[in-house]
Parts: C-alpha cells; structure tokens; sequence
C-alpha cells in the first residue's frame, strides 16, 4: 500500500504518474493517462471543445474495456496455480482424515 502523501497527493496530484492502483494495470493505466494529458499540453485537444468530449468518451471506455481485458489476462495466467493449490488442500485434508 502506498503511502498517502506520496503515493496519492505527490505522485497523482502534483506529477500526475502513479494514476492507477492495480499492481497488474498501473503500469497501463499510467502510461495512456500520461499520453492523454500529453496530447492537452502539446494543444491538439482544448478542454471544453466538442473533441475534448469526444476523446475522453472514448478514452474512458477504452479503458474500461482494458480493464476486463486484463482481469481476464490475470486470471487465465493465475488460474492453474490456483487448482493447483486447491487439489494440495484436498489431498492434504484426505491424508489427516486417513
């Protein structure tokens, strides 16, 4: 867990790096977070302009999509350590009843 104020108010707030969370999609979520604001500091987007909505509707559901896209990508990849894990706790419940 991050320490608040450098985690959260130095590294979110004031730098803008460290935007997500999710130790499997920060490393994501940060680097088009950063795109996006790239594209606002370089003037090709203005706030408030029918294209500032048009591309954080977009972007707001691509990330959206990632997100799951990931999630399934984290539990395809964790999914056989886990029956492994399960079939270890039954035979080792079967072993103490015998």
């Amino acid at each position: 867990i991050m320490d608040e104020y450098t985690g959260h108010v130095l590294c979110h707030h004031v730098t803008g790096y460290c935007l997500g969370d999710a130790p499997t999609y920060s490393w994501f979520y940060d680097r088009v977070m950063y795109l996006h604001g790239l594209v606002y500091q370089n003037g090709y987007i203005t706030f408030g302009k029918p294209e500032h909505y048009a591309i954080n509707f977009c972007i707001d559901y691509f990330l959206l999509i990632t997100v799951f896209g990931f999630l399934f990508i984290t539990v395809a990849l964790t999914y056989p350590f886990l029956q492994k894990a399960e079939k270890v706790e039954k035979s080792d419940k079967k072993a103490k009843v015998n």
